[in-house]
């Protein structure tokens, strides 16, 4: 006995088969390649030159090697006090200037050529001594004193070795200076004629 299928039965395969794909969630290909990239950037320039610094060490330099002299006071032949109205005029002076307890002072005595190298250093020691006692007693700050004798003389002209009998009053504030538009100088201990500023 033969049996055959009924005609109706490839339709419903075919349906099904429809119904199958149709339920079947959608498949998305991902692809990785790779491509060029460009972009574009600006040109960096670098150039070098020379410039100026001061560091601490040589700022120390600085303060060690120049002077500003704030005042000086002048003595007579072989005297170690000046007139009482030459220091109030000093210490009127150092006010003037702004001179405070915060700017340590440096005093330094000289002499003329008269007499022995000894007796000067010793005559010029005394008046940086009195100078700075004075000083101390108005108020201000004195780092230190020295006696320099007739090694450094503002004048070489005989006819006005008064201008050597002094004390000189000398800060190393550059700030001061500045202030005051005050010129500094070399060190006067190393050997720099006092004239060129006179």
């Amino acid at each position: 006995m033969i049996t055959t299928m009924p005609v109706y039965f490839p339709k419903i395969l075919l349906i099904l088969l429809i119904v199958m794909i149709s339920a079947t969630p959608p498949i998305y290909a991902t692809e990785i390649r790779q491509r060029p990239y460009r972009w574009t950037c600006g040109t960096t320039l670098t150039m070098e030159d020379e410039t100026f610094v001061i560091d601490e060490e040589k700022e120390e330099f600085l303060q060690q090697n120049l002077n500003c002299i704030l005042a000086i006071v002048y003595f007579e032949f072989g005297k170690d006090i000046p007139s009482e109205k030459q220091m109030e005029s000093v210490v009127a002076q150092l006010f003037r200037y702004q001179i405070s307890s915060y700017h340590p002072l440096h005093i330094v005595g000289h002499s003329c050529s008269i007499g022995s190298d000894q007796a000067n250093r010793t005559l010029s020691r005394k008046r940086a001594e009195y100078v700075a006692t004075r000083l101390k007693e108005e108020g201000f700050s004195v780092k230190d004193i020295q006696g320099a004798g007739a090694a450094y003389p503002a004048t070489f002209d005989p006819q006005a070795l008064e201008k050597n009998r002094r004390v000189e009053i000398i800060t190393t504030d550059a700030r001061v200076a500045e202030h005051l538009t005050i010129p500094f100088i070399q060190n006067p201990t190393q050997g720099v004629p006092h004239e060129i500023r006179n």
